[in-house]
C-alpha cells in the first residue's frame, strides 16, 4: 500500500511540472520585429534608387560623349574598294586593333588574308594611333598581313608578310594540313630578305598573283585607319546599350 501511494506521489510530481508554462529565454516585442523588418526593406530601396541614379549619371555622361563623337563621324568615312579588288571582307578586333579578313577562291584554291597591324601615311595613323612627327621610320602606307592557303587535297600553308605600297614581302612559312589549328602547323621557315634571294622574290610573286597586291595596300590601310576611328563611338554605343537593357 505504502509502495502504491509512492508511486502516485511521484507521477503527479512528473505531470505537475511537465504541463507548467515555459518560460522563453528572450521574447523580442512585436514592435521590435516589424522595425526590423521595416529597416531591411528600407536599406535594399535605398540600394535600388542608388544604383538607378548612378546609372542615370553615367547614361547622361555617355549621351555627351556619344554626341561629341558622332560630330566627327564624318571625317572617317570608309573608303570604297579599287574596281578590281577581288576578295570579300570580314572586319573585327584583335586585342583593340583593327583586323580585316580577306576572303576568295583562286584555281580550287581557298585565299584568306588576315590584315591586322598598319600604317596608313595619308593620316599618320599607325594600328590607332597618331604617330609622333618626328619619328620617319615609316615612310610609306604598309599592312602586316598572314597569308592561308588551302588546296582542294587538304594541304595548307601559311605565311607572314609586310603588304606596303612600294612591295610585299614573305617573312616566315608555315606548312602543314588544312583540318591542323595554327599550333599544329610546322614551322616556322625564316624566308631571307635578300633582293637577290631567289625563294623570296618567288614567294612574292606568288602571293601577288593570288591577290595581295601593293596597288591595295593604300586602301587597305586608310581603311583601317577610318575603322579606328570610328571604334570609340562604338564602344560608347554597346556601353549605353549595355546600361538601359542590363536587369
Amino acid at each position: 500500500m505504502a509502495m502504491s501511494y509512492m508511486i502516485r506521489r511521484a507521477s503527479s510530481a512528473v505531470i505537475s511540472r511537465a504541463i507548467r508554462p515555459i518560460a522563453s529565454s528572450k521574447t523580442m516585442p512585436a514592435g521590435s520585429i516589424n522595425n526590423a523588418i521595416y529597416s531591411g526593406t528600407n536599406n535594399f530601396c535605398t540600394d535600388s534608387m542608388k544604383k538607378k541614379l548612378l546609372n542615370e549619371k553615367i547614361l547622361t555622361a555617355l549621351k555627351s560623349e556619344i554626341e561629341s563623337e558622332e560630330k566627327h563621324q564624318f571625317k572617317h568615312v570608309l573608303p570604297a574598294p579599287p574596281p578590281d579588288f577581288p576578295f570579300t571582307m570580314e572586319h573585327g578586333y584583335f586585342w583593340g586593333n583593327e583586323r580585316i579578313t580577306l576572303k576568295r577562291d583562286f584555281n580550287g584554291e581557298k585565299i584568306e588574308f588576315v590584315a591586322e597591324h598598319f600604317y596608313d601615311r595619308e593620316s599618320d595613323i599607325y594600328d590607332g594611333d597618331v604617330r609622333s612627327e618626328t619619328d620617319g621610320s615609316i615612310q610609306a602606307s604598309s599592312v602586316e598581313v598572314d597569308v592561308s592557303i588551302s588546296k582542294p587535297s587538304g594541304r595548307k600553308i601559311m605565311l607572314q608578310a609586310t603588304a606596303a605600297s612600294y612591295e610585299v614581302s614573305a617573312n616566315e612559312i608555315w606548312a602543314g594540313e588544312e583540318s591542323a589549328t595554327d599550333e599544329q602547323l610546322l614551322g616556322p621557315y625564316l624566308v631571307g630578305v635578300d633582293e637577290e634571294d631567289e625563294m623570296e622574290n618567288g614567294l612574292r610573286e606568288y602571293v601577288e598573283i593570288r591577290g595581295l597586291k601593293k596597288s591595295y595596300v593604300p586602301f587597305l590601310a586608310k581603311y583601317m585607319a577610318a575603322k579606328s576611328k570610328r571604334r570609340p563611338l562604338l564602344v560608347l554605343q554597346k556601353t549605353m546599350d549595355f546600361l538601359q537593357h542590363c536587369n
